[in-house]
């Protein structure tokens, strides 16, 4: 802040009275035969944001004291509004660039003899930083390319399955392609509910290609395996399981299903690797999985994940979350693991991946790479928080999208809420929604 007061007495020349709403030049004046101060003050304020709203103090006369203003220059061409009692300048700040503002006004000070001040604030005004970001097509000719978004929508009796899937800005930016992935099935006759999202590496050149291989391989492993060897007794271990019994018996069976289907996976991503000649690393991808059926005993949901991301269930009448993943991260930003053999050659690690329950109701089930989950939720405490979650479904998701089973355009209004501005996360963003 930078003030320069200057105070000028001049009785030589006759009182001028100034309309309120006219833009004046400095003058000196007179109020009510009483000898009048002219003071100009010089302030610079803090830099602002083009489009975003704006708020400083302005430093006119006595603080707390009547303010009469009786003309400005520069407030509208700024799209600010000044609240004299309050000293306050306001508004959505217009095009970038700088602004020189200046107020007239009369006010007394604690004397009580009149002080007229002319007030000069000098205002700049940086780009909206969103403006920045180029957006340039990837390249189509590409052997491993794919659309730079995605979405789907697919309904089962009352249930919702909602996928979608965007390029980050960092990527668009320099035209680069799409890493992440994701599948969304609903098996009818059964009633099963698959969601699956994978999130290519950033540091390899065909991740793209990975994380596509193992969504794949998912969907069309997955189902088999659950009906061989969930489905036949899933009642029984919902039951179980609701009863808080029967742990090892139903992670044996999701071992056998959901994990067996993540290994299948990584053993498609390595063969595709061959066949273009590359190396498996530089197909490396994250895998994240998650699955619903309606039991007897309630609603029974089961998860499994290799790397970052996050996978929950929530239910906002008992203000409770679940979560269905055991995240990776390492010592750094960034670090992760990524799906491949070595992963697979500790059963009991394996084991540990899992995550299942049986619920009464439920909100939504999630699956997100860490585009959505590291920009959504600050701290790793924020994963399990209730109000955390109720927020982000009351106040953010459910007013950018209608998740009415009815809304066919529902896939790509969560698409579009997919480009919340969060400073320094510009990675792809997937999510697939169950609700």
């Amino acid at each position: 802040m930078g003030r320069d007061d200057r105070e000028v007495n001049d009785e030589s020349r006759p009182t001028v009275r100034i309309r309120r709403d006219e833009e004046v030049a400095p003058v000196p004046l007179a109020v009510e035969a009483v000898r009048l101060k002219i003071r100009t003050r010089y302030q610079t304020l803090p830099n602002a944001t083009s489009g975003m709203f704006f708020a400083a103090q302005v430093e006119l006369g006595e603080s707390g004291a009547p303010i009469e203003i009786v003309g400005t220059r520069g407030i509208e061409a700024a799209n600010l509004v000044l609240d004299a009692d309050n000293r306050l300048l306001s508004g959505v700040l217009p095009a970038e660039g700088e602004y020189r503002l200046e107020i007239e006004a009369i006010s007394r000070d604690t004397g009580g003899e009149a002080v007229h001040t002319r007030w000069v604030g000098t205002l700049t005004v940086n780009p909206d930083p969103r403006s920045l970001w180029r957006d340039l097509p990837s390249e189509v000719e590409d052997p491993f390319w794919k659309p730079d978004v995605a979405s789907e929508r697919q309904v089962n009796g009352e249930r919702l399955l909602l996928a979608a899937s965007k390029r980050g800005r960092s990527h668009a930016h320099s035209g680069g392609f799409r890493d992440d992935d994701v599948r969304i099935a609903v098996d009818a006759p059964a009633g099963w509910q698959i969601l699956v999202v994978a999130d290519g590496a950033g540091t390899a050149c065909a991740s793209r290609l990975g994380s596509r291989i193992a969504c794949e391989a998912v969907l069309a492993e997955l189902p088999g395996l659950i009906a061989q060897h969930l489905e036949p007794n899933v009642e029984r271990l919902a039951a179980r399981l609701a009863e808080r019994t029967g742990g090892n018996e139903v992670a044996n069976a999701l071992y056998q299903s959901l994990v067996r289907a993540a290994f299948l996976a990584s053993k498609a991503v390595a063969r595709a690797a061959e066949e273009a000649e590359l190396s498996a690393r530089d197909l490396s991808t994250t895998l994240l999985l998650v699955v619903h059926r309606q039991t007897a005993a309630g609603h029974f949901f089961a998860g499994f994940g290799i790397g970052d991301g996050l996978a929950a269930v929530l239910d906002l009448a008992t203000m409770t979350v679940f979560s269905l993943n055991a995240a990776d991260s390492g010592a750094y930003a960034g670090q992760t693991r990524f799906l491949s053999d070595s992963e697979f050659s500790s059963s009991t690690r394996l084991m540990e991946r899992l995550r299942f329950t049986v619920l009464p109701h439920f909100t939504a089930a999630f699956a997100m790479t860490d585009g959505v989950s590291d920009a959504k939720f600050i701290a790793e405490s924020d994963q399990e928080d209730g109000g955390v979650w109720r927020d982000l479904w009351n106040e953010d998701l459910s007013r950018s999208v209608n998740f009415g089973r009815m809304n066919h355009h529902a896939q790509y209004e969560l698409l579009d809420w997919l480009d919340f501005w969060v400073a320094g996360n510009h990675d792809d963003r997937t999510i697939a929604v169950l609700i």
